[in-house]
């Protein structure tokens, strides 16, 4: 499936993939209610280490499971730069995909 999405008014991406772009935050929020986060506290605003409390170990199995759940491989040096929430997570698996 291709499909083309707006991430926001500058970037547009081309995912050539089986995952459409609005399936990506639902799947990292069902990942987190697996590992016993409620739902309410779920948003893209959310902080990994402030509001879900990850430690180091916590975020890197997080991350396995999130590059499983996706077949992908994300860099850690953009994870490291650019991922403090989970909206910053949902647009990195997006501009991986893309790629």
């Amino acid at each position: 499936m291709q499909e083309c999405i707006r991430t926001d008014s500058k970037h547009t991406f081309m995912l050539n993939t089986q995952v459409s772009a609005n399936e990506i935050f639902p799947k990292i929020s069902e990942l987190l209610i697996k590992t016993g986060f409620e739902r309410q506290a779920i948003n893209p605003q959310a902080s990994f280490t402030h509001d879900l409390g990850f430690d180091s170990l916590d975020y890197t199995e997080f991350i396995m499971n999130i590059e499983n759940a996706f077949s992908i491989t994300l860099p850690f040096e953009q994870l490291e730069k650019e991922c403090n929430t989970i909206g910053d997570l949902e647009r990195i698996i997006i501009e991986n995909l893309a790629k």
